[in-house]
């Protein structure tokens, strides 16, 4: 679906579900790392947020959707370790950013 969307608008799409899917039409990568916390209003804007942001920094597209969507799902992990499934909110995934990055960041070597 996401590769479709991409190309019916001729734009990278991130597909936020029980998986993310980011497509720009030609190449489709899957973030599967996520967790039923982020099932809660607001995170799909703590996405859309953290997209653009990547977009401003000068990532491309695809690259910003797909770092997006993984510094997304290890920060709703993060925040549902903390907290459980059910308490989790969109300004816990903000706040567990700092330790996604992190983690992504000692994954690098």
């Amino acid at each position: 679906m996401a590769r479709t969307l991409s190309q019916l608008l001729g734009a990278v799409v991130v597909l936020k579900g029980p998986d993310t899917y980011v497509s720009d039409g030609v190449r489709t990568v899957a973030v599967t790392t996520g967790t039923p916390a982020l099932a809660k209003a607001g995170t799909g804007d703590v996405l859309a947020g953290m997209t653009a942001s990547l977009l401003a920094q000068g990532l491309e597209p695809l690259d910003a959707g797909v770092l997006a969507a993984e510094l997304h799902a290890r920060a709703g992990r993060d925040a549902a370790e903390r907290l459980g499934d059910i308490s989790v909110s969109a300004e816990d995934v903000v706040g567990s950013l700092p330790a996604a990055v992190r983690e992504l960041s000692s994954c690098e070597g």
